[in-house]
């Protein structure tokens, strides 16, 4: 019966477990982005056309 409570319990808390997880991986994937970019990152001009022009040629 304590089986059947604790996997409740983690079936409850699942979602989240996966927000936060994918909170932390966000968080750290921005300010390792923001060490490679440096400066330069803060200055550029972010907007619809800079996005379409990364979606064609994403520079892989």
């Amino acid at each position: 019966m304590s089986s059947n409570t604790s996997h409740g319990w983690l079936h409850e808390r699942l979602g989240t477990i996966v927000l936060w997880a994918l909170l932390i991986g966000f968080e750290s994937a921005g300010q390792i982005a923001t060490k490679v970019g440096g400066d330069q990152l803060g200055q550029m001009d972010f907007n619809l056309q800079w996005l379409a022009a990364v979606a064609v040629n994403p520079g892989c």
